[in-house]
């Protein structure tokens, strides 16, 4: 099962880099094409490849985003839980006797 996932996870990255990268070359080679007005299905296929772009990077932003804020309050809270465990009071050495 574990091989199964991993190919997935492979294909799934592939198939990201492949969509990103003819996304960019087809807009570069694209770019300066004689329009035929407003109907043009170049022009539709470039602000596609563009919109296609401008999503995958609000994605990755999100998902760094995401994923640094979990880092951080994962460091916050065990760094909070080992201050907690060692603040007792045999380890601050206070002796209860009246």
């Amino acid at each position: 099962m574990t091989n199964k996932k991993r190919a997935v996870a492979l294909f799934a990255a592939v198939a990201f880099v492949f969509v990103m990268l003819f996304s960019v070359v087809y807009i570069a080679a694209e770019s300066d094409h004689d329009c035929a007005g407003s109907d043009c299905q170049i022009c539709y296929q470039i602000s596609v490849c563009q919109h296609t772009l401008r999503s995958v990077l609000l994605i990755a932003c999100s998902v760094l985003s995401t994923a640094t804020i979990v880092c951080v309050l994962c460091r916050w809270v065990s760094c909070a839980a080992d201050s907690a465990i060692f603040c007792t009071l045999v380890s601050l050495k206070v002796k209860l006797s009246d």
